[in-house]
């Protein structure tokens, strides 16, 4: 008896499973099904632009900020019409110093007060030891510390024109920002949870992030070389993740295999990162004939080199 309850119930979670994968599947052909719907409509590269801020230009050469930025953690407020006067120069520093303000305001700061009643509950609990406590304790001075800067900053800001981090941290990005480029690729600067409301994201996302990369790697960036190791090799938390069908970077083991080189010459002390880094080198030595991979090899000696 005890061995046919134990089937019923290894057979029970199996369905649970199948189900769950099910559900899974169906909401990616949904997701998946809205990206391409949306992709037919304003197809013209100026939409990504919201109305409130149609007439900034979109920007394909850096240039260089012509004065300092304001002060760091100066009020939004009075420090935004300057940037926004700026942004419509040219001046993508003015442009990602914009997008990490409103984020700031729009979305970390009221993140930051739910972890902090979260903290507060956890650290008012029963039956805590003194070491959870202190480890509660801590975390909790820490955001409140960080609220209360955020506060200041944020403090009379009131977003009536309904301004887009994402938009203005894309816009640096495309005017030439190194670090615009980098953020863009790796931070959703809108919520990634919601995406209908923000389709003109993810197609930004979708259409420039390898771009970005390759840029930000031909310019040095050890984070985007890792990235792109990630992602050639198939490898990258986007290609693992339920919105796979919504990355455009396929894998290509002779890419793997470049920025593989490249990691390698840049980073001898990241242990954790060699070893997956290597790993990776391995998978392409089975999929590519010898002399791809010495090509791999050669073009990406010629790019460490580049950097000087």
């Amino acid at each position: 008896k005890i061995l046919k309850y134990i089937v019923l119930l290894l057979l029970l979670i199996n369905l649970l499973i199948v189900w769950r994968w099910r559900i899974a599947g169906d909401v990616v052909k949904e997701i998946a099904a809205t990206a391409t719907a949306a992709a037919s409509i304003n197809k013209s590269p100026s939409k990504l632009v919201s109305p409130s801020m149609s007439s900034i230009p979109q920007f394909t050469e850096a240039k260089a900020a012509v004065t300092p930025l304001p002060a760091i953690n100066a009020p939004l407020k009075d420090i935004l019409e300057s940037l926004k006067g700026r942004v419509q120069q040219h001046d993508a520093n003015a442009a990602c110093r914009l997008a990490e303000e409103l984020f700031r305001c729009d979305y970390l700061l009221p993140e930051r007060k739910k972890i902090i009643i979260k903290l507060q509950q956890e650290s008012q609990a029963a039956g805590l030891d003194s070491a959870t406590l202190s480890k509660l304790q801590e975390r909790l001075a820490s955001y409140k510390a960080k609220d209360q800067i955020d506060q200041h900053v944020c403090s009379g800001f009131e977003n009536q024109e309904g301004l887009e981090a994402w938009r203005f941290k894309f816009i640096a990005a495309l005017n030439g920002h190194l670090g615009s480029m980098e953020d863009f690729t790796a931070v959703p600067y809108w919520n990634p949870d919601d995406l209908n409301a923000n389709i003109e994201a993810w197609r930004a996302f979708q259409d420039h992030r390898e771009v970005f990369l390759l840029q930000a790697a031909n310019a040095g960036s050890s984070s985007a070389v890792l990235t792109l190791v990630e992602e050639y090799s198939g490898d990258s938390s986007i290609m693992r993740g339920p919105l796979a069908v919504l990355s455009k970077i396929r894998p290509d083991f002779k890419q793997a295999a470049k920025y593989s080189y490249v990691y390698n010459l840049i980073s001898r002390d990241d242990a954790g990162n060699n070893h997956y880094v290597s790993r990776t080198l391995q998978q392409a030595a089975r999929q590519l004939p010898s002399q791809e991979l010495a090509a791999a090899k050669q073009e990406a000696d010629r790019l460490f080199k580049s950097w000087s």
